[in-house]
This record gives structure tokens, sequence and C-alpha cells, in this order.
């Protein structure tokens, strides 16, 4: 599994369409500054990078959304959707046999300092179950700055392939980063009420004394 790095300007992509305001940010996982969720703002959708789940089938997947990857759920044809045009800033139609379009280096290295790298030739592919319960694959990879969505991958569950990841996708799902900003938080309430709890018993005391 391979992370991709890139300048920390690609880290948060802030994209705007005429079908939708995608701004989408890295957020972390299970340690810090690991930035392997992406979080969608516009959405409040966090997904899962594909580096996580690469060269694993949907069935495998599934079968551990009770443990390791408690929280998160296989996502629908409609979140891939939504999530792919308002990312690339186009209308796609899903095309089961061949790139869905092109897309430019600027998106297409975005997508993956986002969601990583999950084989050779720069892919970032992800698996999902398709509107016609078919596993089918999204993503991009260098050749041509090809697109991919709904790219029909087999009509078995156990698939697997090397090259690609499984998309996993969570609106409740509680980042790494999102705890440590709520303790934090906690933090000054905490500092304070020492003190403050020392200022309330000086104050009884020089009542007494009056």
């Amino acid at each position: 599994m391979i992370k991709h790095l890139l300048a920390p300007a690609l880290i948060a992509v802030s994209l705007f369409s005429a079908t939708a305001n995608a701004e989408l940010v890295e957020r972390d996982w299970n340690n810090e500054g690991d930035g392997l969720i992406t979080l969608d703002t516009v959405s409040g959708k966090k997904w899962l990078d594909l580096t996580i789940t690469d060269g694993m089938s949907i069935n495998s997947v599934s079968e551990l959304l009770s443990t390791t990857y408690a929280g998160w759920d296989l996502a629908t044809q409609s979140d891939i959707d939504e999530l792919m045009e308002g990312y690339f800033e186009r209308s796609l139609n899903p095309k089961t046999t061949g790139p869905a379009g092109q897309t430019n280096t600027t998106l297409r290295e975005g997508w993956k300092s986002l969601f990583g790298i999950t084989g050779d030739s720069g892919k970032s592919y992800g698996l999902f179950i398709d509107d016609e319960n078919k596993v089918s694959m999204a993503g991009t990879r260098n050749l041509s700055n090809y697109l991919y969505l709904g790219y029909r991958r087999s009509t078995d569950f156990d698939f697997s392939v090397a090259s690609d990841g499984v998309f996993l996708v969570s609106t409740d799902y509680v980042t790494l980063t999102e705890k440590n900003n709520i303790q934090n938080a906690d933090v000054p309430l905490a500092a304070l009420g020492a003190p403050l709890l020392i200022f309330g018993a000086m104050s009884l005391k020089r009542r007494r004394f009056k």
C-alpha cells in the first residue's frame, strides 16, 4: 500500500462547480497525522483511504464492518456519483467498459493525495456495488488522465485485484482529528476548574469573617 505525498496545497482540495461545491480535506483515522480519512465538508460524508483496503474484495471488507471497520459502510452508487461529480467538477455518466472521461493533472494528483495510490501507473481505484448489484470500479490513473466511474469488474463479490481498494463511507464516524479537537476544547474548562473552586472557597471564607 502506497500513500502518495504531495505539497500541502494539495492536501486540502477546494473545488467549485455548477452542480456542487466540494471541499475535501484530510482527517486522521488511527494515528495523528496519518491523513487516512477524507471529509467532504459539503455533504458531511467521510471516506476511508483506498490504500487501507487495497487488494481486498467486497465480501472480505464487509466481514470486517463490525470490527476493523466499525462505523463504516460500503459505498453505494449514489455515494460514488456524488463524490466523483463534486470532486471532478462535472456531470458524469457511468461507463462499464472503459474510461468515463478524462480529467486534468491537478485534479488527478489531488485525488491521489486524498485517497492514496492503489497500483502502478498512479492508479487510485476503489470498488463498490453498483445499482445493478455488480462490482464496479471508480477512480483515476496517470495514463492519459483517465477517469473511471462504474467500470464493471465482476459479478462476484469475492472479486479482488491488487490495484483496487474498496470504497468505505460514513456520516457518523468520529475521526481522530475530531476526538482531539473535542479534548482540546475541554482542556481550558478543566484547567479553570481548580482556580474557580479556590476562588469560591476564599469568597466563602471572606464572608464568614465579615
